[in-house]
């Protein structure tokens, strides 16, 4: 109740209207949903092809953060050149490794994941004092619809864009602009630098408050702006009140 005020009077005080949170590694935990069925597919070649699953794993790996940092995004069409580029590379079969691509994308793009602890919690609290509680994500319409679905959260509006590039500012101002909100009257979350925390920073939100990010690739480069930083959701709505009260 204590934590709940607080929030309250911080809100006014700097006459916010909405909050804006991603959901990859900010509300739920996406890497077991992924990796699983990339590591299988992996094993199978590794097994076909008769080399070491580590060496065709590590390779997966790197093109898929050359792939993140060169275009951005999860998009299932990205998976499908990798598949066929490692298949390739191994001189697999092309319909052996197309079947098997295909099973790995189905498998990642049927799956939701668990939310984090304290997510639920989290949400309500921001529902409670009033904001207007909207998802920014960078996964595709389609799966994002089915998280939400699952996870009872269908009531929040969620504002996805083109996985096949990487994120800017251009998903935010959409997303501010149909809100009918101003940028100052929102706040952004997530664990992306670059793609939460500097996209909304472009789109001229300045109250930011970022998810220390699992994975390196997560942080971009460069020098960053001062802004507050939490290790996960359930730390939100103090640093909300800590560093914006």
């Amino acid at each position: 109740m204590v934590q709940v005020e607080g929030l309250r009077r911080t809100v006014a005080k700097n006459n916010w209207r909405g909050i804006g949170v991603d959901i990859d590694h900010s509300i739920c935990d996406s890497g077991p949903v992924w990796d699983a069925p990339m590591q299988q597919f992996c094993e199978r070649v590794a097994w076909e092809c008769g080399v070491s699953s580590a060496e065709v794993w590590g390779l997966w790996r790197n093109m898929n953060d050359d792939i993140y940092l060169t275009s951005g995004g999860v998009h299932p069409s990205k998976y499908h050149r990798m598949g066929m580029r490692i298949a390739s590379k191994y001189g697999l079969d092309f319909e052996r490794a197309r079947q098997w691509v295909g099973e790995m994308r189905r498998q990642i793009y049927s799956a939701v994941p668990e939310l984090y602890p304290k997510t639920r919690e989290t949400l309500a609290i921001l529902r409670e004092v009033g904001l207007l509680r909207i998802f920014v994500t960078h996964a595709p319409v389609g799966l994002t619809s089915m998280r939400l679905r699952t996870w009872g959260f269908e009531e929040i509006p969620a504002f996805s864009e083109s996985t096949l590039r990487q994120k800017d500012g251009a998903t935010w101002v959409n997303a501010v602009a149909k809100l009918g909100l101003k940028p100052q009257e929102m706040i952004a979350v997530g664990d992306s630098w670059p793609g939460d925390i500097e996209a909304a920073g472009k789109a001229g939100i300045t109250a930011r408050v970022w998810i220390r990010p699992k994975w390196k690739i997560l942080e971009g480069k460069g020098k960053k702006e001062e802004v507050p930083t939490i290790d996960d959701i359930g730390q939100l709505v103090q640093a909300i009140i800590d560093n914006f009260g």
